[in-house]
């Protein structure tokens, strides 16, 4: 594997804003053997001896992401059925906003009462300037024209019911490495179900626990 390639396939999975250090960057997995890159809701694994570069060596994990096999299944029955889901529009961020500096975004203020009697209080309100809100000016978002799953949205794979979003990232990464059909595997991990790219690349998905079960589509093994 280049470089190239390796880097693509690792900016799909690492959070460089996330406050935890481990999420921003690969590490190699002192359990599994291999160099991982995660948001701690999924994972992809790559062999160690196809990476290039030094990982810092990390204990994340205390079990293997692959256990049994269950069956194979085509990239395009995971877009057929992402197509199928309750889809909602797409917004994009075209201003983040900036936040109130009354009240430091927060929304609320520490303010001085004194009673009849001449007691003093301070006691937290909305802050007057933002009315609450925490905002200086708000956040604009704008449509891009396409349609996606709604949030709640969820796919359904040997029970497990998955985030879209997360199997959307997955048929991403089969596009880079070029496969069109996966291995999938249960997990030593509770709650993890593991997908085999190739035999040196593998993706461990999170269950989901808050979804909308009627908003689902369940996937058939080959």
């Amino acid at each position: 594997m280049n470089k190239e390639t390796q880097d693509k396939l690792f900016s799909l999975y690492i959070n460089k804003d996330d406050v935890r250090e481990a999420m921003r960057s690969p590490w190699l997995d002192e359990k599994n053997g291999k160099v991982m890159a995660s948001n701690g809701r999924h994972l992809i694994a790559i062999s160690k001896e196809t990476t290039v570069g030094e990982f810092p060596t990390r204990r994340m994990l205390a079990s293997s992401i692959e256990g049994t096999r269950l069956g194979r299944i085509p990239v395009a029955a995971l877009k057929e059925a992402l197509g199928k889901l309750p889809q909602e529009d797409e917004y994009i961020t075209t201003y983040e906003g900036r936040d109130c500096e009354e009240c430091e975004g927060t929304g609320m203020v520490t303010v001085e009462y004194r009673s009849k009697d001449g007691d003093e209080y301070d006691i937290e309100c909305d802050c007057p300037i933002c009315e609450g809100s925490g905002w200086k000016e708000q956040p604009r978002k704008e449509k891009t024209g396409r349609t996606i799953p709604e949030a709640l949205a969820c796919i359904n794979i040997n029970g497990l019911y998955l985030d879209w979003k997360y199997i959307d990232t997955l048929c991403q990464a089969c596009a880079i490495v070029g496969v069109d059909s996966l291995e999938c595997l249960t997990s030593d991990i509770t709650d993890l179900l593991t997908f085999k790219l190739t035999e040196n690349i593998s993706v461990g998905i999170m269950r989901m626990f808050a979804f909308q079960e009627t908003n689902s589509i369940k996937i058939e093994w080959l």
